[in-house]
C-alpha cells in the first residue's frame, strides 16, 4: 500500500512538472516550428525585420526627408524619480509605439544637450550627425588617469589639434 501511494505521488509530481514545462515552452516550440516551415522569413534580405527609418538625411546635400507614416513625440520617462527625457516613435496607422530613445534636448539623455531653441527638423539632422555641424562630438574628460599609473594628468581642452 505504501509503495502504491509513493508511486502515485511521484508520477503525479512528474506529470505536473512536465505539464508546466510544456505550457511554458509552447510559445518557443511554436516559433521553432514556424522557423523550420519558413513562416518567419524577414521582410528584407538586407535589413531583416528592422523598422523603417523615421527620417533620412541626404549625405551630399544634407536635405532631410521625414517618414510620413511615423510621428515623433518628445516626453519624459516616469520609470523612476529622475524623469529622463525621451523621444517616442509612434506608428500613425495604429498608434503603436515603435521605439523609445533618448531626447537630444534633455541634459539627462544627451551630452551635450541641444539648445531648446533648435528646431525639430534641425534636431533630426543633429541626430544623424551630418557633417558633425549641429551636435559636437563628445570630448574626453579634462583629467584622466594614465594606464600605467594612478596619477591624474591634465589634458588640454582642444584635444583634437
Amino acid at each position: 500500500m505504501q509503495d502504491k501511494r509513493r508511486g502515485f505521488l511521484r508520477n503525479a509530481a512528474l506529470g505536473g512538472g512536465l505539464t508546466a514545462f510544456a505550457a511554458s515552452f509552447s510559445t518557443t516550440a511554436g516559433r521553432m516550428l514556424d522557423h523550420v516551415r519558413g513562416k518567419d522569413a524577414p521582410h528584407s534580405k538586407l535589413h531583416g525585420n528592422s523598422l523603417a527609418p523615421e527620417f533620412s538625411v541626404d549625405p551630399a546635400s544634407g536635405k532631410l526627408s521625414v517618414n510620413p507614416q511615423q510621428q515623433v513625440s518628445y516626453t519624459m520617462c516616469m520609470g523612476c524619480t529622475t524623469f529622463c527625457g525621451v523621444r517616442v516613435r509612434i506608428d500613425k496607422a495604429d498608434g503603436k509605439v515603435l521605439r523609445v530613445a533618448g531626447n537630444p534636448y534633455s541634459p539627462m539623455s544627451a551630452d551635450p544637450a541641444l539648445p531648446y531653441q533648435t528646431p525639430i527638423r534641425a534636431s533630426f539632422v543633429a541626430l544623424s550627425r551630418f557633417q558633425e555641424k549641429a551636435w559636437p562630438a563628445a570630448r574626453p574628460p579634462a583629467a584622466a588617469a594614465t594606464p600605467s599609473s594612478n596619477r591624474w594628468i591634465r589634458r588640454s581642452a582642444c584635444w583634437r589639434r
